[in-house]
């Protein structure tokens, strides 16, 4: 890590294998897990029913082979890797998890709920690309939630959560600012394991009071370095980048000088535009939620970011159309189809250095 904070660093590194306790004090504490498949997710409605919402996709491939014995060779590797995760329960996160739900259009992960629905509670949220209809499914699933938990989700409880959240969402905002400001102190892999491992910090409060402290650090350690005269930005857009730490964001790491890379996928994570905090709630979380799916957000992330070029991964197997197909701008992008295995390692570096040679 280099001209990082180790021991700060160190706990967005591991918060992801550490909520895995976290996961079982909440269960042993009689507390209510949800997993979460999708990017386009409201996660504020799961807060405001004294749930916790978690990211359950797999980040490695050391159990897709069950996976494709039970479902086939065909699919993303993600679903693979994440199914067989499920079915050889090896995931604490699917294992405690009281429902699993999503938001999304893509059909191969409506038949991953299918299958997980043989052993799971399920739910997936009404499709709606119009705000009326969209704030009724969010009403509808706020109506589960209490039906099933037994929990009440009163419109001040969904408000406190959409607070709550946009603070946790206006500190990384800076962070990125000054991560986009300062490549030069922190790499993009260490950048990466703090926006994805803040993630699974479960008490929002706390989430955001690390990530101040962080960026306090983070700025006191700029002012001893010389910043660089012109930073670049690199757009990572395509497939969720946890599986792919070491074979990508650890190569740009190393030969990118003077240059941020953020990483944006519309497969999984955190969505962190802000809500609207004086709409009614629900109208104001299908405002936040609507379009951040569609193909103009990537136009629109390229732009908001000044991105000097575009890189789309593709996970093989993957059946929606990649962000490379779709952007207009005239940047220099480079596609690269991979998996979670190491079989291409090699000649995925050699696109990656060759491409960035080439800027």
């Amino acid at each position: 890590m280099k001209n990082s904070l180790p021991e700060k660093l160190a706990v967005y590194e591991d918060a992801r294998r550490n909520a895995f306790i976290s996961a079982l004090n909440l269960k042993s504490a009689g507390g209510s897990l949800c997993g979460i498949f999708g990017f386009a997710f409201p996660k504020e409605i799961v807060w405001a029913a004294d749930m916790v919402p978690v990211n359950v996709f797999s980040i490695d491939d050391s159990n897709t082979a069950a996976a494709e014995q039970l479902w086939g060779k065909e699919y993303c590797s993600l679903l693979k890797a994440s199914y067989g995760y499920a079915v050889t329960g090896k995931c604490p996160f699917m294992y405690f998890s009281d429902l699993i739900a999503m938001a999304d259009s893509c059909k191969a992960k409506h038949e991953l709920l299918d299958k997980l629905a043989e052993t799971k509670n399920i739910y997936k949220l009404d499709a709606a690309d119009d705000l009326e209809k969209l704030a009724a499914s969010y009403h509808k699933f706020a109506a589960f939630l209490e039906e099933e938990f037994a929990v009440s989700i009163t419109e001040a409880k969904l408000e406190s959560a959409i607070k709550q959240s946009n603070t946790v969402n206006k500190q990384l905002h800076k962070l990125i600012s000054f991560y986009q400001a300062n490549p030069h102190v922190l790499g993009c892999l260490d950048f990466y394991n703090i926006t994805y491992g803040s993630s699974f910090i479960f008490d929002l409060q706390e989430r955001r009071r690390m990530l101040v402290n962080l960026l306090r650090a983070l700025q006191n350690m700029a002012l001893e370095m010389q910043a660089p005269l012109n930073p670049k930005t690199v757009l990572l857009t395509g497939a969720p980048q946890a599986g792919l730490r070491e074979k990508i964001l650890k190569l740009l790491q190393e030969i990118l000088q003077d240059t941020a890379v953020i990483c944006f996928s519309t497969c999984e994570g955190e969505y962190l535009e802000l809500a609207d905090e004086k709409p009614e709630p629900y109208m104001a979380l299908a405002q936040k939620y609507i379009n951040c799916q569609t193909t103009l957000s990537v136009e629109t992330v390229i732009q908001k970011f000044k991105a000097a070029a575009v890189i789309d991964v593709v996970l093989t197997g993957c059946c929606k159309s990649t962000a490379i197909d779709v952007i207009k701008n005239d940047i220099p992008c480079l596609h690269l189809e991979t998996d979670y295995t190491e079989a291409d390692t090699q000649k995925t570096a050699v696109a990656i250095a060759e491409f960035i040679k080439a800027l």
